[in-house]
């Protein structure tokens, strides 16, 4: 029993630190990130949908404020203080991990600025959800 807890404790030890280091992504992926375009509405209905992914941004320490706002079908945020959790990264982050499964588009995404979250050690976060389509 104490080993099982012990492979479990390293096993999300080492899944809390993987990263996303653009470095590690495969050529494919990264002209796939590169073009990544996100939308909060759906303009692809007929792409094959690959799933759904969440993006998220972290400040360490308190303070900021983010403004998230919804223009023409794309979603753009505005940031004010000292290390902010933005929308514009929890977008990138959200954009590279569907390039990482292979999408075009990330469709219907919505953001949410949200408060403490004590699991990723964020005094505030700024959290993306869409779902993945590939347009081919």
């Amino acid at each position: 029993m104490k080993s099982g807890f012990v492979v479990f404790t390293l096993v999300a030890l080492l899944a809390g630190c993987a990263s996303n280091d653009i470095e590690d992504m495969p050529r494919d992926a990264r002209v796939k990130f590169a073009n990544m375009e996100g939308y909060s509405n759906n303009p692809y209905p007929k792409a094959k949908m690959l799933g759904e992914v969440m993006g998220m941004s972290c400040a360490r320490r308190g303070g900021s404020s983010t403004m998230i706002t919804e223009f023409g079908g794309n979603i753009f945020a505005t940031t004010s203080g000292p290390d902010v959790a933005t929308g514009a990264e929890a977008l990138e982050d959200m954009r590279y991990k569907a390039a990482k499964m292979g999408g075009d588009a990330v469709v219907n995404a919505v953001c949410k600025s949200g408060g403490v979250d004590w699991g990723h050690n964020c005094w505030s976060t700024v959290k993306c959800v869409g779902d993945v389509v590939s347009k081919s």
